[in-house]
């Protein structure tokens, strides 16, 4: 795999959690912010002059905003400023996409240094949100690199492992909820809840938000998270389903209601989710022994690709019905379904009731055969 797709596949996955590196290098070197343009003058010890660095937005990496040469281990790049107050996500990197930092920029003074090999752990200092978000992530570092091992190991449907990642988010959860609770008057605060607030349900993410400062609220992130809340539809066990319509491989609409009568599982998933495409073969083998016995599946996927995802199904050979999101897990069915995160299923009965939530490998296998007796 070349070195730029490498970066941006690990860039879409940092990208989604939106939480810098934690700094770790000693000098300095200085942001400023003009009412014309943003000047980043950086310190990076170690490169040799005329090496080439990159300015990116983090929402669209690979597209230069500017570049600058490095002479004597320093280097100049600018922003157009928009004179818009919002924290903004940035990164910087080199040509070949082998090294980058990803970064917060506000109103404020910033200092950038980083050392030749460790550039993603350059020090980012000046910015409140910056130095937020580092404290936050320096508590929830060792959950999520100990859940990314767990799902890089989750290739056995293994039910104990599933349930071991569920709880360490729970435990991450309540680390992140503590932020916004002790943050509130921060637009740092806010964001955490912009980012989480679908996996924490309408119910908590509601209470929190309530919480906020008006400055807070009135930030695009506080009105992102009070889109979800207005959209949620809490859909738990023992819920009725929230009917939906969406388009099919063939661009045919596809409604939820219409598998009414039959056991349902709606399986949330997309074609660049690991765990989704390797638990895939279990469900194809659940699929085929059940569907003469009223058992359907429909497969919504998250994908921003729709040539990815029809791919995948091709691919991974899957039967059953499948539907895209219009606009990934923006999409309203995923703010509806609270889907935070994938694969994310619920289990339908002939009634439209949730009958089960995120039940899989060895417990989905045991829970369809209670139901069908085969």
């Amino acid at each position: 795999m070349n070195r730029r797709i490498l970066f941006l596949l690990t860039a879409a996955v940092i990208v989604v959690i939106l939480l810098p590196f934690l700094a770790k290098t000693q000098t300095h070197s200085k942001i400023s912010r003009t009412l014309k343009n943003l000047s980043i003058s950086g310190y990076v010890h170690g490169f040799k002059d005329s090496s080439w660095l990159y300015l990116d937005d983090a929402e669209k990496l690979g597209t230069a905003l500017d570049s600058a040469q490095v002479m004597d281990e320093r280097f100049i790049l600018k922003i157009k400023n928009k004179n818009n107050a919002a924290p903004k996500y940035y990164a910087i990197r080199t040509k070949s996409f082998s090294e980058y930092k990803f970064f917060w920029v506000e109103n404020s003074a910033l200092t950038f240094s980083g050392v030749k090999g460790q550039l993603k752990d350059a020090i980012i200092d000046g910015s409140d949100f910056q130095r937020k978000l580092e404290s936050l992530y320096r508590q929830t570092k060792p959950y999520e690199v100990l859940i990314d091992s767990l799902r890089r190991n989750y290739g056995t449907v293994d039910s104990a492992i599933w349930k071991q990642i569920l709880s360490l988010e729970e435990e991450l959860t309540n680390i992140n909820i503590r932020f916004v609770k002790s943050n509130a008057s921060s637009v740092t605060a806010a964001y955490i809840l912009s980012v989480y607030c679908k996996g924490w349900g309408r119910k908590i993410s509601d209470s929190l938000y309530r919480q906020l400062a008006v400055q807070a609220k009135q930030s695009e992130y506080g009105q992102k998270a009070e889109q979800y809340i207005k959209l949620n539809k809490e859909i738990a066990v023992g819920s009725s389903y929230a009917d939906f319509a969406l388009p099919d491989t063939s661009g045919q609409t596809v409604k939820l209601s219409s598998l009414k009568g039959k056991y349902t599982l709606l399986e949330f998933w997309a074609s660049w989710c690991g765990p989704c495409r390797r638990d895939n073969p279990h469900l194809v083998s659940l699929y085929d022994k059940y569907k003469q016995h009223g058992f359907e599946l429909l497969g919504v996927s998250v994908d921003i690709s729709a040539s990815q995802w029809k791919k995948a199904i091709v691919t991974d050979k899957l039967p059953w019905p499948n539907v895209m999101t219009k606009k990934g897990s923006d999409d309203i069915v995923a703010l509806q379904y609270g889907i935070f995160e994938i694969p994310t299923n619920y289990l339908v009965n002939a009634e439209g009731k949730i009958i089960a939530k995120n039940v899989r490998g060895k417990e989905l296998a045991k829970k369809l055969n209670d139901l069908f007796g085969h």
